[in-house]
């Protein structure tokens, strides 16, 4: 879980998190690196022993629309979103076409213009 405490504003709220974020891929890519060893030690920062594995876990709500679309702004071909594994920590049982299920939001705001292997994302 990433924690922001002070921010100047909601934009420097969502720049701050993504900052964050790209740095815990980063960390995780390098530990993911390592030898088995040393993995096994590092297990806390890394979802699996498969290198370059990232796991994200969205909820719904406006704020997450929010960093979403900011993703699909300023970092649409950042490269952690074809390593990431996407889940879900609440959603609304609707078909996926809806305007209440937070996948469909996610989809339609940001997956659908990046370019994520479909296996990687895991709707509810």
């Amino acid at each position: 879980m990433i924690r922001i405490k002070f921010c100047k504003g909601y934009d420097h709220a969502l720049r701050t998190a993504t900052e964050l974020l790209f740095k815990q891929y980063e960390t995780t890519r390098f530990i993911g690196q390592h030898t088995q060893g040393e993995r096994h030690i590092s297990r806390t920062w890394i979802e699996s022993p498969i290198s370059n594995r990232f796991s994200l876990l969205l909820s719904g709500g406006r704020g997450v629309e929010d960093l979403l679309e900011y993703w699909r702004i300023h970092h649409l071909d950042a490269p952690i979103w074809q390593n990431t594994h996407y889940y879900w920590s609440d959603e609304v049982i609707v078909p996926h076409s809806t305007s209440l299920s937070n996948y469909g939001r996610a989809h339609d705001i940001f997956f659908r213009h990046a370019s994520i292997y479909p296996g990687h994302i895991h709707p509810i």
